[in-house]
């Protein structure tokens, strides 16, 4: 009997362990294919363990070497909040963030020479419709860091309220700095754009004030008058959203002498109107004056 029950004890035993070793292949096979099958646009972001489930996957690919791979990661970990996401992965996001950077700037530098065509498969990503989202996650990202040694290259790179405003009033030097020294029509829009949020009244969020506000007002008071049309009008616009009432002497300047205007036939009467776009501005934002002052 002894001899029987120590038989049946080696025979359980072996099957126990040929099913764990059956349940490990499976395992390893499941997770193979998870790790090729992953996709960040199917995922259940309403999981709470999400990330915790599958963190580490998405981590590697944050890392990987095919664009791809990065894109699905980016557009995970852009899904979390700063208390979610370790600092590995912001860290490793920050890195990223420099890279495409330096990418950029070479496919950049081949447009403005015309010779685009000598991009390597290596770069092409970046010429790609994917990249602009991409670009837009991966600056999520490493603006939920808080981090201000990322600031310059956010600042740089990633021109937009939405990153920029969360790091206050360390945010507004740099980005005068580049207003002040940029020459390019876009990237002066982009800051003013910034500089009109941090202006803007809000409940919640962060709103330029004491010296600092004073500050934006004046260095927009002088793109006011920048040479782009599109530059005026943000600015005007910035000035505007502040709702600060000593802007308004500039703006009803502007309303009465900006000289941008086109010819445009009026879809109503079908007579040729001259439009002021610049001018047009300013006075939306002159009668958001005029309303509040009714509302009081």
């Amino acid at each position: 009997m002894k001899t029987l029950f120590v038989t049946i004890s080696i025979i359980c035993l072996i099957q126990m362990l040929q099913l764990d070793s059956i349940s490990a292949a499976r395992s390893i096979v499941d997770q193979n294919l998870t790790q090729g099958d992953i996709d960040a646009y199917k995922e259940n972001y309403n999981d709470p363990n999400l990330l915790n489930k599958k963190g580490e996957m998405y981590y590697q690919k944050l890392l990987s070497s095919d664009f791809t791979e990065r894109n699905h990661a980016v557009f995970f970990f852009s899904h979390f909040k700063k208390e979610a996401l370790n600092e590995r992965i912001l860290k490793s996001a920050t890195d990223l963030l420099k890279k495409e950077f330096e990418r950029e700037k070479i496919v950049e530098d081949l447009f403005r020479k015309g010779r685009l065509a000598e991009l390597g498969k290596d770069l092409a990503y970046v010429n790609s419709e994917n990249f602009g989202m991409y670009h837009l996650y991966l600056c999520r990202i490493v603006g939920k860091s808080g981090n201000k040694n990322s600031l310059t290259l956010l600042v740089n790179y990633c021109p937009m309220p939405e990153i920029l405003v969360n790091f206050g009033d360390d945010a507004v030097e740099p980005i005068l700095d580049v207003l002040q020294k940029t020459t390019n029509p876009f990237g002066k829009s982009n800051a003013i754009s910034v500089l009109g949020e941090m202006l803007k009244p809000k409940k919640e969020g962060y709103v330029a004030s004491g010296q600092i506000r004073n500050k934006i007002k004046k260095t927009l008071e002088q793109f006011v008058y920048d040479e782009n049309d599109g530059v005026r009008q943000g600015a005007v616009r910035a000035l505007g959203d502040s709702e600060d009432a000593d802007v308004i002497p500039i703006l009803e300047k502007i309303a009465k002498s900006d000289p941008k205007h086109f010819e445009k036939k009026d879809r109503t009467t079908g007579k040729i109107v001259t439009k002021y776009p610049v001018r047009e501005e300013a006075e939306k934002a002159l009668s958001k004056f005029k309303q509040k002052e009714v509302k009081k």
